[in-house]
């Protein structure tokens, strides 16, 4: 057959060719060769009739969908309805054969982990691809997204990695302005006064429904409950709207939510700002940086910022976070050596885990991403990912 990379089970009909064509380029030419790609469209899934199943089954697909409904109030039937009836219909799609493998992308969503679940079942090996950390770098992992705990990247730890590499890469990377999402220029005159009124905390609200959020363990219930947790910090508090927020929680009650935010932000002192700020120019005029388990902990502590962490998440565990437990006091130290050295490491490291965007296509050069040959192996490194995944499920 082929590789089919599942459409995002609410569309109706296929997207335009060029995004048509962005998705299918996910897989490598030399292997889509072999393997040829094909988007995979369930149109009549809502006709489908319901999988007759455990709730808790249908519960335990969809946490991200069950977060969001009780965050806004809705409740849990029409989801669990879409569950079971996307269940039933993907069944029967992949009766009709049975691919040589499936790509997924943004996994934890509900449709995403019923074709995971289906293909566990039925053996067919999965490509997993994901953002990476580091900007304009993307993840292809076999095991799972990182968000849903199922991720090969602990295996990250038995990685070489070259000493300097991760500091020289750091440099890099500050030096560019890169961002996984759009930024701002330099703070206004206003923020920067803020700023410098004493030593200042720069808070990184998350999105309620986020798979960081909700497959992680975490102390909070909202980011309402986070920020006021944050707002005992003494001394300034610049409270960093998620910059995907107004498009992915456009919902009346996640909009009201955000304004209750921003009253308790400023009528405790704080100073709110709109997504767009840039991190890389907050980052030097704070002394750290909060956030639940967003990746702009692993920004902090590569700006040589303490990074303080209040959930386990991808970063935990690593070295260059500060755990910020119930009851933990704030630290009034900078970053430790000991915390950049982790930090340094874990980038080089990953050299040999993320993959740049574009690494798989015919024109992609490693020398245009970062001007310096750390990338030189990735795409011969991603060809090999998939061989060998490919190869396992034949064998």
């Amino acid at each position: 057959m082929s590789i089919i990379i599942p459409i995002d089970y609410h569309a109706d009909e296929l997207p335009l060719p060029d995004l048509q064509e962005a998705w299918l380029a996910q897989i490598p030419p030399e292997i889509a060769e072999a393997h040829p790609a094909r988007l995979a469209l369930i149109e009549d899934w809502r006709a489908a009739p319901a999988k007759q199943v455990d709730e808790e089954i249908l519960r335990g697909l969809a946490p991200k969908e069950m977060r969001r409904a009780r965050f806004s109030g809705a409740g849990p039937e029409p989801i669990l309805e879409t569950v079971a009836r996307f269940w039933s219909a993907a069944e029967t799609y992949l009766d009709r054969g049975i691919p040589d493998a499936i790509a997924l992308w943004n996994c934890g969503n509900a449709d995403q982990n019923v074709w995971a679940m289906l293909a566990g079942e039925r053996h067919i090996p999965i490509m997993h691809c994901e953002h990476g950390w580091l900007p304009q770098t993307r993840i292809f992992d076999p095991m799972g997204a990182y968000v849903t705990g199922r991720s090969g990247l602990d295996a990250i730890s038995d990685q070489p990695a070259s000493e300097g590499m991760g500091d020289s890469i750091i440099q890099l990377w500050r030096a560019a302005r890169l961002s996984k999402h759009a930024q701002g220029g330099e703070p206004s005159e206003a923020v920067q006064e803020f700023a410098a009124r004493g030593p200042a905390l720069l808070v990184a609200m998350q999105l309620e429904a986020d798979g960081a959020v909700v497959y992680n363990e975490i102390e909070f219930d909202c980011q309402r409950s986070f920020l006021r947790r944050c707002l005992s910090w003494p001394g300034p508090v610049l409270v960093k709207k998620h910059p995907a927020a107004d498009g992915l929680e456009w919902e009346p009650d996640f909009i009201e939510h955000r304004r209750l935010c921003r009253m308790e932000v400023e009528a405790r002192g704080g100073m709110w700002l709109d997504g767009n700020e840039s991190i890389h120019e907050l980052l030097p005029i704070v002394h750290a940086a909060a956030a639940i388990n967003s990746n702009v902990l692993f920004e902090a502590a590569m700006a040589r910022r303490p990074a303080l962490s209040f959930g386990k998440g991808p970063h935990s565990g690593r070295g260059f976070t500060v755990d910020m437990g119930v009851g933990a006091e704030w630290p009034t130290g900078d970053q430790t050596p000991a915390q950049w050295a982790a930090v340094c490491e874990h980038v080089a490291r990953m050299e040999a885990y993320l993959t740049p965007e574009g690494a798989w296509l015919p024109t992609w050069d490693h020398l245009a991403f970062w001007g310096a040959p750390f990338w030189g192996q990735a795409k011969a490194a991603l060809l090999l990912r998939w061989e060998l995944l490919l190869a396992e499920a034949q064998a």
